[in-house]
């Protein structure tokens, strides 16, 4: 595999002593080698980094794909352990939060797993990251709160290559334009049913003590959408996040739980119920906020 980059980070310091800091992961893939282009997953990431940024409480640091490019050539294991070094930096009242756009799937043996650059269905173990192994690497870390966030789709098999063909309008955008899916599963079977998908994030979740919300369940696509220039999921959650809106209880402040929940919410309302996000919490109050509630917008 590749070799491991320098653990070199961007910082945005805020010069608030003694305030938890936020250690951010982005990942977002437009091109790949084996599968179909997408167009807006670093777009993505990149808009997210910014939010989360701009609403961090205490510094920010990141490991990012827009920064590190480098990062998408990296092995999946040399990725996986570029992270677990990222977060161990990390104190207890600190927050680590995972970003992955792109393509994704599920696997009948170890559940939901992010494509990469390289990922080939011929060999799915070597070239992709599995959802757990990153949760897994999160638990690592001396943080106590952890929120793990992919927008991708969890549907039918995407082999050629080139952008990623339209699928047709989908209900409830109002007027947004064509959307288009982020497809990718080589072994949707019986094995792996809506109720085992969810398990398998279940699973995940009491091993490593995060929030996970995946961007739609097991058969749906992931949608992007040439108007906004994001996929639903990453515009919910950034409308809810910039608007204060995901700030549920009004205490000028988001949870990972919050987030998660305003996210879902709004990606079915956008998408007439044709996407529907996965959400595997801990208890309500477990952790610290994520970040400061936006501005309410008029």
């Amino acid at each position: 595999g590749a070799a491991s980059i320098p653990r070199s980070v961007k910082v945005y310091s805020r010069g608030r002593p003694g305030v938890s800091d936020t250690y951010f992961i982005g990942i977002g893939i437009d091109e790949y080698g084996h599968l179909s282009d997408l167009r807006f997953p670093a777009q993505d990431v990149a808009d997210i980094r910014a939010c989360f940024a701009d609403l961090a409480v205490g510094q920010f640091f990141s490991l990012d794909s827009i920064a590190q490019p480098e990062l998408l050539r990296m092995a999946p294991d040399n990725l996986v352990g570029e992270i677990e070094g990222f977060v161990a930096k990390a104190s207890p009242d600190d927050r680590v939060i995972f970003y992955f756009a792109g393509h994704g799937g599920v696997s009948r043996d170890q559940g939901p797993f992010l494509a990469m650059r390289d990922t080939s269905v011929n060999n799915l173990a070597g070239t992709s990251v599995l959802v757990k192994d990153v949760v897994q690497a999160l638990a690592r870390s001396p943080a106590r709160t952890r929120f793990v966030m992919t927008d991708a789709c969890a549907d039918n098999p995407v082999i050629a290559t080139g952008p990623t063909p339209s699928s047709g309008s989908v209900a409830g955008t109002q007027s947004r334009t064509t959307l288009e899916p982020r497809p990718f599963t080589a072994v949707a079977t019986a094995e792996t049913s809506g109720v085992r998908f969810e398990n398998f994030f279940a699973e995940t979740v009491d091993a490593g003590g995060a929030t996970v919300i995946a961007a739609a369940a097991e058969g749906e696509d992931a949608h992007e959408d040439t108007a906004i220039r994001n996929g639903v999921f990453t515009f919910a959650l950034l409308e809810g996040l910039r608007s204060g809106r995901a700030d549920i209880d009004g205490d000028a402040s988001v949870s990972a739980e919050e987030a998660a929940a305003y996210t879902a919410e709004r990606v079915r309302a956008l998408t007439g119920g044709a996407q529907q996000p996965v959400v595997r919490q801990r208890p309500l109050g477990v952790g610290a906020p994520i970040a400061r509630a936006g501005e309410v917008a008029v």
